[in-house]
Order: C-alpha cells, then structure tokens, then sequence
C-alpha cells in the first residue's frame, strides 16, 4: 500500500481511506474497530460494524472511536437499522454473530 493514502468522507458521512495506486477503500470504522475486536471477526463476510451511538451523532458525525463500534451479523445489523422493526433489542443482537472458526 502506498504512504499516500487518501482520507474522505463519503456522501453518507462515512469516512473512507483510499489507496491510489490499488484504488482499494477501507472504512475507518471498520479499521477502527480491529483494535477492540479480532480482525477475522471484523472481515467476516457475514458480519458488519455498528456504530453503538448511532448516527449522525448530536454532533452531527459519525463516532469512530473504537470503543463505540461493534460487530454483529449483517441480518441483526439490517433489523437494528429498519425503521419498522422495534423486535430487536440491541442488548441482544450483539450476541448473536456465529463464532469465528479457528478462534
């Protein structure tokens, strides 16, 4: 990866970091919560990364910060996120991502 990496925020608030000469992106968040989580966890294909303040913040950013960020299963993830579905207590959800094999 190169040194020159380049650092956005994308239309949705989500903050991006760019490699110019891969063009690979990599949400912060995602990078962020490596150091609170196992990195087999956070690029599970299965699992996305929750931001536990939601967003925006009452500042109007989203909080990266790893201690706010937590892995769930993308299906509990969507639910938290539906507008229409109050049938998912947070508290659970973060319980139910399948062990990582090899853990």
């Amino acid at each position: 990866m190169s040194s020159n990496v380049e650092v956005f925020t994308d239309q949705r608030g989500y903050t991006k970091i760019k490699d110019p000469e891969s063009g690979s992106i990599v949400y912060l968040h995602h990078l962020n919560a490596i150091v609170d989580h196992s990195i087999k966890e956070i690029a599970r294909d299965d699992v996305e990364v929750h931001h536990d303040l939601g967003f925006p913040s009452d500042a109007g950013v989203r909080v990266d910060a790893p201690d706010t960020l937590t892995p769930v299963h993308r299906t509990i993830h969507r639910r938290l996120h539906a507008d229409d579905d109050a049938s998912v207590d947070p508290g659970d959800a973060f319980t139910k991502t399948a062990p990582v094999s090899g853990d």
